[in-house]
This record gives structure tokens, sequence and C-alpha cells, in this order.
């Protein structure tokens, strides 16, 4: 039988090596037969049967691009030859939400879309000019591809390589028939600047995507800080990890109040960690390394089950309040995240209308079909959903039209100044009647003086929250605070 082969461009780079670093990454001569690494042709013996198992050793079955260890072997003679004048570029991609389209699409579709994102490489390699100096595409698994480019003085920045190929792939598509709108994340490294290692490279060039992924950037080039970064974020996964598995995690609770009256009607679990030696450390600095590490579904689990615990214990105190909690859209892809949940709620005797679940305005656009239904399918369990952030994620009206949502979080950067700012005061009043015209409540977060509690008031806000009220509380002095608050004894009432 025939080895498979995948027609290439038949460039020769500098160092013996055609463009496609295909058939050269394993020595084997398209045009010979003649295996071109040790120098045996076929008339040595060398059957198909051996040279079509050295073909697959070293790609990708799918693509028909070099795999991870054909990709190494591609590289490494590439390598010895980069110089300030001759930088060979490594560029890694990953294609977001790749692993909805395959729960929502089905795995033939998702397989499509891999294929196409390969022929889309190839091509851009090709008409970018790449493969005129020396290039190769490859897959190094599940939606992670990786392009090396050797340049020369003057002909391209590695900046310049990771945005063409980025730009290439996010082009619109469509597969049997359904468009589709592809976004992908990209990090590079350069030999001889970052080495002249293949699995040094890649790693740098991985460790730089990660970094562009955490800060919600398309690209980012590797640097010796983002090294140590990616040390401390490994450890800091790794004790967030033993404090979600050791139950060394808190939930806090901020209070939301009526805005008119001041009746506090919930509250807000927030979670809160103690570790590494140093102190609470700030949501905003673990929060994204648990998205970025794959741990946000269990950290968010875990905090609804201690918030719906806590929400009963309220209850039993005759503090009848809605508890909200912020989930990652993650969570929605728990194949039986809603029995779970439902679960929950019986065992803590909380009535659903009870359960706010927080979902930011991005992740609402951004999220895919089979996470709309999920959100639904809470709805019809009795559970409300509250849009999050509201105000930084340009919702279209038509798609806020379309939420499965009752209550409106607007974002704090737009209350905390809407008493000096006379266009972040428009903004808030625009959302209110926003909000009205569609049956929403609104909330309105960052409260942090008594004029923009007026203010919100005058303007008919619904409910408000925020340091004039109470800042987040353990559940102790949160239990204490109620208590006091419910006497009438709260200072601004």
């Amino acid at each position: 039988m025939r080895a498979r082969r995948i027609r290439r461009p038949e460039t020769v780079d500098s160092g013996g090596l055609r463009a496609s670093g295909v058939s050269e990454a394993m020595g084997v001569s398209e045009a010979s037969g003649v295996s071109e690494a040790t120098g045996v042709s076929e008339a040595t013996g060398v059957s198909e049967a051996t040279e079509a198992m050295a073909f697959d050793g070293l790609h990708d079955p799918l693509t028909g691009l070099v795999n991870r260890k054909g990709f190494a072997t591609w590289l490494g003679p590439l390598l010895a030859s980069a110089s300030s004048e001759a930088p060979v570029a490594v560029v890694v991609v990953d294609v977001d939400g790749f692993k909805d389209v395959n729960a929502v699409l089905g795995e033939a579709t998702g397989d499509a879309l891999l294929v196409e994102v390969a022929r889309r490489i190839e091509v851009a390699r090709r008409i970018e000019g790449f493969s005129a100096h020396g290039s190769c595409a490859a897959r190094l698994g599940d939606d992670e591809f990786a392009v090396a480019v050797q340049g020369s003085a003057g002909s391209w920045s590695v900046a310049e390589v990771a945005q063409r190929l980025v730009s290439a792939i996010e082009n619109p598509l469509s597969i049997d028939g359904l468009p589709l709108r592809l976004a992908v994340t990209a990090g590079l490294s350069e030999a001889p600047l970052d080495g002249n290692v293949a699995s040094d490279l890649v790693g740098k060039a991985e460790i730089a995507r990660g970094h562009a992924r955490m800060s919600r950037q398309r690209v980012v080039a590797f640097a010796q800080s983002l090294g140590w970064e990616s040390k401390a974020r490994l450890e800091m996964t790794r004790r967030l990890e033993e404090a979600i598995d050791g139950d060394r995690l808190e939930v806090w609770y901020q209070p939301v109040a009526r805005t008119g009256d001041g009746t506090v009607t919930g509250v807000e679990a927030l979670a809160r960690w103690s570790g590494m030696g140093r102190g609470y450390i700030s949501p905003s600095e673990f929060i994204p390394i648990a998205e970025q590490s794959g741990t946000i579904g269990r950290l968010t689990w875990w905090v609804i089950e201690r918030a719906l615990s806590d929400a009963e214990n309220l209850r039993a105190q005759g503090f009848d309040l809605t508890v909200a909690v912020n989930i990652s859209p993650e969570i929605l892809h728990i194949p039986d995240f809603l029995q779970r949940v439902g679960t929950a709620l019986g065992r803590c005797c909380v009535p659903p209308d009870k359960l706010l679940l927080e979902v930011t305005e991005s992740a609402f656009i951004s999220e895919t079909p089979f996470a709309f239904e999920a959100l639904s399918a809470l709805t019809r369990l009795g559970i409300r959903l509250a849009i999050d952030d509201f105000g930084t994620g340009y919702s279209s009206l038509a798609r806020l039209r379309d939420l499965p949502v009752d209550t409106i979080k607007v974002d704090r950067s737009f209350v905390s100044a809407m008493s000096f700012d006379s266009t972040d005061a428009a903004i808030v009043k625009a959302i209110l009647e926003l909000a009205r015209s569609m049956g929403h409540s609104v909330v309105a977060e960052g409260v942090e003086d008594r004029d923009t509690w007026d203010t919100l008031r005058n303007l008919g806000c619904d409910l408000m929250q925020g340091f004039v009220l109470a800042p987040a509380m353990p559940l102790g002095t949160v239990e204490d605070w109620l208590g006091i608050h419910a006497a009438g004894t709260h200072s601004l009432l």
C-alpha cells in the first residue's frame, strides 16, 4: 500500500528540506522514494510498508500535517542555522471555542473545521511567501496548530508572521452550509533569541499563547518574564485545586438592597481564597488562573453548593433572600449540570427562584446554541438568570431581546462615576429605560456613596449593591449585619 501523500510546494529551503515539511520531516522524497535523511534508497530494499509506517508516525492522520514529533524533526536542522540575519519564528495557535463546536455540532463537523484550519494555514504559508524561506505547518494536538518560518534580513518580523496567520484563519467560513466565524489565539517564539532547541521553542510559544488567552489578546510574543509567570501560574493552579479539594476556600456575601427604601432582598456570593502564604488573594488574580487552567468549572460548582447551603442557613434564621452566584460558561458544558443543580436545590430546600445565576455579557454574546439551551433549561427549572457587567460586552438589542434573563447588572465602571460624569449617567439612564421596556429588573453595582444612591433612586433603578451599603463579608459577619439592618439601625436608612 502506498503511503498517503499530501501535495506540497516543491520549494527547497536552505537546509535542503522542501518547504512543506511533510515528507522531508521523515526524510522521504516523494519524487524518487529515496530516504534522504539516511541515504538509503528503495534499491537497498526499504519496503513501501516501512515507508508508510514512517510517514504515519510523523503525521496527523486527519489533516495530513506533520504532528508534534514530525514538527520537532523538521525544526532541528533549521534551528542549527538560525541567526539574527536568518531567524526562525515558531507560532502556536489554537481555535477558541472548538470544544463547543464538537459538543453542539458533532465530531464530524469538528473534524471538518480542523481540516479547514489546516488548509488555511497551508494556503497562508504559501501565499504570504513564508515557504520561500523555509516553513512547516503542524497539528500539535486537538485544536492546536503550529507554524515555523525561517526568514532573512528584512523579509518579515516574527509578529508579522503571527498576525498574517491569525488573519488568514479567522476569515468567515461555511461547513455543510453552516456559517461559522473562527477566532484564534496565538503565541510566538523566535530562534536564536529564545533558544535553538525545538521542544523549548514550541513550549515557549505555548506559554505565550496561554498568556494571550488569559489577557484576551490575539497574539503575544514570548518573553522571559512570561516563563516566570507561567511557573507561578502552575503553582497557583496546583494550590487552588488543593484548596477546592480540601474545602479550604471561603464564600463571602455582599448584600443587595432595594434602591427605594434600602430593604435587603438578596446577597451575592463571592469566592475568597487565603492561600500561598500571603493572606487573601485577589479574585482578579486567581479567577483568570482558574479560567485558563480549566479549574473554573470545579470552582464555580464549589461556590454554588456552598452558597445554597449558606442560603438554607439564612432562611432558617428568617432571612428569605435571593443568593446570586457568578457562573463560568464552561460549567454549562458539564453533562449532568442541570441535574446537579436541581438535586442541590432540593437537598438545601432553597426555592429555585431564590437562586440567581449571573453570566457576563461577553459570555452571553460568545456562547453557542448549546449553552443557550442550557441557560433556557435553567429558567425552566425556575432559576433566575442575570447579565453581569452589562454595558461592557457590546450586545446588540436583538441579542438582548432573545436572552433568557430577567435581571441586568450595570457594570460598576459606569455606576461609580455617574454622580460627576454626565456621559456615564446618560449610559446608566439609557440602560434603565431599555431594561424597563423589556421587563427586566436592574441592579447597579459599585455604589460607593450616598449621592450615587440618591441618583439611582431618582432614575428608578430597582436594586443596588456597593460599599455604601456594605462590603462583602463572611457568612457569620453578614448574619450579624442582616440582624442589625433588619432592626432599622443601619446608618444610611
